[in-house]
């Protein structure tokens, strides 16, 4: 029965008002949640108003109105844009829109709110309403500027009716208006306000960016214990020289006279007695022609007991090698971390100054720093590096040095503790 009535009153125009700068409102609440608006008013002269569609709720939030099919009929124009509803009226007019997102989802069930008067240019001096719903209303409130309505009560066939006299320029008059649950489906959409506040409001898709970033630091962290526990199969090929610092991360003395036994095996030098001569190849590792240049500074040939390898240089020497051969990590993931930290900082004081979302800024900072901080906790070692590893263990076991890689290992030692 209230639906049929409410029908057949919504069907006409509220009647024209009588009285000068006066508003005769319908409203009507549709099933699918949109809310019918029917205005008759009577200006006198000019008068215009101003709606703004995104009006603030509290807690940074934001409520956004779509007002759609404005027709005016009269003596007016109306003007729509994305953030606001203009009305210029000369004269007596009819106005009719619908506007989406007028109604909340409350604990109690739906809720409609809407300003009935706002931003008028003029004192109105009478407004009357009444909203129809598909369900008799629970409780209805109405405020005018800082005082309530003069009225706001539900009649007997079930209609919510509003009234106030003397709304000053500017004011708002406001109805809240709980309906039954289940009477409509709430249509309110909530963005952040444009406040440093609103900005980094905890919203759906900032949850769901910070969601996914949590899944990718467990991602990672799985995967820097995995590569900590795996050992994959051994790799061949390599020079000695490299064991040292793979395995423990600094070339030692056992490394340089391996090396320079290696260098011997491979005719880059020769061994006569107690004297070192340099071979014509140069052999075609970076850290073997950096040790061969240093122990040779003085010339083509040098004595076994001159003999000093500088442990510092060539770790440092072999250290570049391996990186370069994609044996141990360089900082490229800590770089790119801290690169990335500052992207988000950047994207976050954009964001905070523009759209809103700005969490998701601090998202990528967090996925930054996460990448930074978690990359030294990798195996220095790649897999690469670890296969290689284990083919150098297998092939220079412990006790198989033979005694010109051991007068050298002795030789560097001394020079690494007595410098």
């Amino acid at each position: 029965m209230i639906p049929l009535v409410a029908a057949v009153l919504f069907a006409a125009a509220p009647p024209l008002p009588t009285l000068p700068q006066s508003a005769e409102i319908e409203l009507r609440v549709e099933r699918d949640g949109a809310l019918s608006v029917i205005e008759a008013v009577a200006a006198t002269e000019s008068m215009t108003r101003e709606l703004p569609l995104r009006q603030p709720v509290g807690d940074h939030r934001d409520r956004v109105l779509t007002v759609r099919d404005v027709v005016v009929e009269g003596d007016g124009h109306a003007e729509l844009t994305a953030d606001s509803f203009k009305l210029e009226l000369s004269g007596t007019a009819v106005v009719r829109y619908t506007v989406d997102g007028a109604i909340t989802a409350t604990p109690a069930g739906p809720q409609v709110s809407w300003p009935l008067a706002q931003g008028w240019s003029e004192e109105l001096k009478f407004v009357r309403a009444s909203l129809a719903a598909p369900k008799i209303p629970e409780a209805v409130r109405c405020v005018a500027g800082p005082k309530p309505c003069l009225a706001a009560q539900i009649d007997h066939v079930g209609l919510t009716r509003f009234s106030h006299r003397n709304l000053a320029p500017g004011d708002r008059m406001m109805i809240t208006v709980e309906l039954p649950p289940g009477s409509v489906p709430a249509t309110e959409r909530l963005v952040p306000s444009a406040t440093l506040g609103g900005a980094f409001l905890l919203t759906e898709p900032v949850a769901l960016a910070w969601v996914v970033l949590g899944f990718l630091v467990l991602c990672w962290a799985w995967l820097i214990f995995f590569l900590r526990q795996w050992w994959p199969r051994a790799l061949t090929g390599f020079p000695p020289g490299y064991a040292g610092t793979l395995a423990d991360g600094r070339a030692d003395a056992m490394d340089a006279g391996l090396t320079l036994a290696d260098l011997r095996d491979r005719g880059h030098l020769s061994v006569t007695g107690a004297t070192l001569t340099r071979g014509e190849d140069e052999p075609s590792r970076p850290f073997e022609r950096a040790v061969l240049k240093d122990l040779f500074a003085g010339g083509e040939q040098v004595g076994l007991d001159d003999v000093r390898i500088d442990l510092r240089e060539l770790d440092q020497a072999v250290r570049a090698d391996l990186r370069a051969d994609g044996l141990l990590r360089g900082p490229r993931l800590r770089r790119a971390g801290i690169r990335i930290v500052f992207y988000g900082l950047f994207l976050t004081v954009l964001l905070a100054l523009t759209v809103g979302y700005a969490q998701l800024g601090v998202v990528v900072s967090v996925a930054g720093a996460a990448l930074a901080l978690g990359s030294p906790a990798l195996p220095a070692r790649t897999i690469k590096g670890t296969r290689v590893l284990r083919g150098l263990a297998e092939a220079y076991r412990p006790g198989e040095a033979d005694e010109f890689a051991l007068a050298v290992a002795g030789r560097s030692h001394r020079e690494r503790a007595n410098p």
